[in-house]
């Protein structure tokens, strides 16, 4: 069994050497698709050899959420007929298993898999460290809104198109059989509530399940104050004219406008539980 990873990237120097160190443990190639970084983001790639390569895409300066979607969509056919899974993540998205390929390979009638999410946080950015990254950062908040479709089966899956934001897909497709940490009657596919793409209100009526389940994600995006609202800056400097039309991402401006970044980081921490890993 072969699993690759992709992911894309804009210089994330500080978060790529944790992502290798724990991607590189278990997938069989690693394909980065950088967005014309200026930092030591391709250096510390090339680092790891033919086990990683490096797709470089241009959006003339801009962050485009809607050219990240299609890269996505495009990742399932660069892979279809050399792996049997993909796994499609953000830089500071680290899917986790104690054994994940063991895993997929007692679930190969799921087309798709949706980790169970956690929005992690710490006071500082964990410069340097030897180790992975969750040794160190091990508490976080279970939030139904990261439980994104991750993993997919390409012996299952021929073409996918995820919805803005990229937490869930079009509703047009027929998943079949697919891996969720909810019972099935309440899983995130169809409206609810008013929620168009997931059951979002049921979600938190279970989220004490979260711990218990074996495929979790982690997210790493609220690593103190000043890592988030530089990254946040950054952002905003390349936010798109279609992502303002859409407001797509214009939570990252609001944060900042509002100074609001170390309450956002506050509130995390104070629903946060230590992950079982």
């Amino acid at each position: 069994m072969k699993v690759w990873a992709y992911v894309l990237v804009w210089n994330e120097e500080l978060m790529l050497p944790y992502y290798l160190k724990h991607y590189s443990q278990f997938c069989d190639k690693i394909i980065i698709y950088d967005n014309m970084s200026t930092d030591s983001t391709c250096d510390i790639a090339r680092e790891y050899g033919n086990q990683v390569e490096i797709i470089p895409f241009e959006t003339n300066g801009e962050f485009n959420d809607y050219t990240h979607i299609e890269l996505k969509r495009k990742s399932i056919q660069h892979a279809k007929g050399q792996a049997d899974f993909i796994i499609l993540t953000d830089c500071d998205e680290f899917v986790y298993h104690t054994d994940l390929k063991s895993f997929l390979s007692q679930n190969q009638n799921c087309s798709v898999f949706y980790p169970a999410g956690f929005q992690m946080a710490s006071d500082d950015f964990p410069y340097d460290l030897p180790g992975q990254l969750y040794d160190y950062v091990q508490w976080g908040e279970p939030n139904p809104w990261y439980v994104k479709p991750m993993i997919v089966n390409l012996n299952l899956i021929d073409d996918l198109e995820w919805v803005e934001g990229a937490h869930e897909l079009e509703l047009s497709y027929d998943l079949g059989e697919f891996y969720h940490p909810v019972p099935k009657d309440i899983r995130p596919m169809g409206e609810y509530l008013g929620h168009q793409w997931g059951r979002w209100q049921k979600l938190f009526e279970i989220l004490d399940d979260f711990n218990r389940e074996p495929l979790k994600m982690l997210h790493y995006k609220f690593l103190g104050e000043k890592y988030v609202t530089d990254r946040y800056n950054q952002y905003m400097v390349k936010m798109s004219a279609k992502n303002h039309e859409n407001s797509v991402g214009m939570h990252y401006q609001e944060a900042i406008d509002n100074g609001t970044v170390l309450d956002q980081i506050n509130q995390i921490k104070a629903k946060a539980i230590r992950v079982s890993l």
